[in-house]
Formats: structure tokens, C-alpha cells, sequence
């Protein structure tokens, strides 16, 4: 439980009221429709049933009442984390609990790597593996899939456009107020196939850019990687969408630009 994690000198309550005041201001990200609602897609287009990411965790527990039921409210928001998750709000907490902080400057300061880390986990899911088979360089692609298909959410966003030889291209976005400014850029090129219900990118080259805890942009290349989803057209408001899940885990809607 969140309180257990925080030990007896920081109670789940006091981190929510720490995460808004370090922050300065109401944190109000919502990817993966961490708050109230019924298990659907949530705004951002990322179904609600993956287990969150360290910084979903964070954001949950900034919507949760104080102080009474904060402790409550918390840990169902830490229940709902993925191993890696709750591992990152571990050790943010254990940063938090050791600095003996009073102020955000402080905080930032001696926090800066575990407040970088739990963002980071963020652009997991845009990594690929290294070891996975590049599919052909040119083959032909499906002409419903040509274009380029969108995701926004109000933190995130990610998008793919596809030339009819499967040209791609990738972007992807996460950015974060939580207790300092951070962001992640990652854009990519490659090709993609499709075989059945299977979507294989395969990045030839691409640059990822980290903003850490308000400190200057470092860019580095990636790694040739294979991105494999199982895909799923769909129409959402009129729209036509993409569903892209990763090992059968969360899915991204994406919708047609």
C-alpha cells in the first residue's frame, strides 16, 4: 500500500498535497483514464485496462481526496501499477522520504534522476527489440492503411504515417509537470509490413530527446529496433481508427488524419 511504501514519514495523503504543491499546479493528465470512469478508452485513446505507468500512478493519487481518505484513494491507485510502476514510485518515494525536502528547488535537486526514471518508463512501449527480424525493405503495403493515423491525449501523443511501400514514419510525445518540467520526444523512420493481423515497424533510425526535471534537452540516436503490434480497424465519431496492442497488453486507438 502507498502508505507502507511511504513509510512513516511521508502518508499517502501528504504526497498527494506534496505532488501539487512541487508541481504548482493541479495536475490534470488523465492517458490512460486513470480517474473515475467505467473501463472504457479514456480521452487520450489508450484503453484503461493496462496496468499503469509510474507517472499514471503519480497522477491517480493527485486526484485523490485529502486527508482523511487520501491513504485509501492511493494505494487502490498504486493496486492498479504494473510491477515496473510500483518499482519507480518506490524509489521516488524513498528519494522523497531521504531528501528531507521542504521546497521544490530542493526537491527537483536531489530527486531530479527517480522523477526522470518514472517518466521515462513512459516511452517504454516505443523502444521495439533490438533482436526482432526486420521485415522486407519494400514490400507492398495495404492501401486502407496508407496515411497518417493519429493519437492525442492531454500529456501524450503518438502518431504513424504510412507510404504505400511501407515507408514510416514514427513520433512520439510524453510530457510532465508532476514535480519539474520533463519531456520525451522520440522520431523515428523505418518500414512497416502487415501479415494478417500483425503491424511489424522496424526503425531504421531515430532520435529520442529527454528533458529532465527542467534541465537542457539531450538528444541520442536509437537503436535499429521491431516494433510488432496485432492491429484492428475500427470508426470512433465518424472517424476511421487504427487499434494497435502491444503483447496483448494495452492498445492504442489511433484515428485518421
Amino acid at each position: 500500500m502507498l502508505a507502507r511504501l511511504l513509510a512513516a514519514a511521508f502518508t499517502a495523503s501528504t504526497l498527494v498535497s506534496a505532488l501539487t504543491i512541487v508541481s504548482g499546479c493541479t495536475v490534470n493528465a488523465n492517458p490512460r483514464g486513470t480517474g473515475d470512469g467505467d473501463g472504457g478508452t479514456s480521452d487520450g485513446g489508450v484503453t484503461a485496462t493496462a496496468p499503469l505507468t509510474c507517472a499514471e500512478i503519480l497522477d491517480c493519487a493527485t486526484k485523490c481526496p485529502d486527508p482523511d481518505e487520501g491513504d485509501v484513494c492511493a494505494d487502490a491507485c498504486v493496486a492498479r501499477g504494473g510491477d515496473k510502476g510500483k518499482a519507480l514510485v518506490n524509489d521516488l518515494v524513498a528519494c522523497a522520504k531521504a531528501s528531507g525536502c521542504a521546497d521544490a528547488t530542493c526537491f527537483k535537486s536531489k530527486c531530479d534522476k527517480p522523477i526522470g526514471a518514472c517518466l521515462a518508463q513512459s516511452s517504454d512501449t516505443v523502444q521495439g527489440d533490438p533482436s526482432g527480424t526486420p521485415p522486407a525493405a519494400n514490400g507492398t503495403f495495404p492501401a486502407d492503411l496508407v496515411g497518417r493515423w493519429a493519437q492525442v491525449g492531454l500529456t501524450n501523443g503518438s502518431s504513424f504515417e504510412f507510404a504505400a511501400d511501407g515507408s514510416t514514419t514514427q513520433l512520439f510525445i510524453n510530457e510532465s509537470n508532476y514535480l519539474c518540467h520533463s519531456k520525451i520526444t522520440v522520431a523515428a523512420s523505418g518500414v512497416t509490413t502487415v501479415s494478417g493481423s500483425t503491424l511489424a515497424f522496424y526503425r531504421k533510425q531515430g532520435t529520442q530527446t529527454i528533458i529532465n526535471c527542467d534541465g537542457p534537452a539531450k538528444a541520442s540516436a536509437m537503436s535499429t529496433a521491431t516494433l510488432t503490434y496485432t492491429f484492428a480497424r475500427g470508426t470512433q465519431d465518424g472517424k476511421d481508427t487504427l487499434t494497435l496492442t502491444m503483447d496483448g497488453a494495452s492498445s492504442t486507438t489511433f484515428t485518421r488524419q
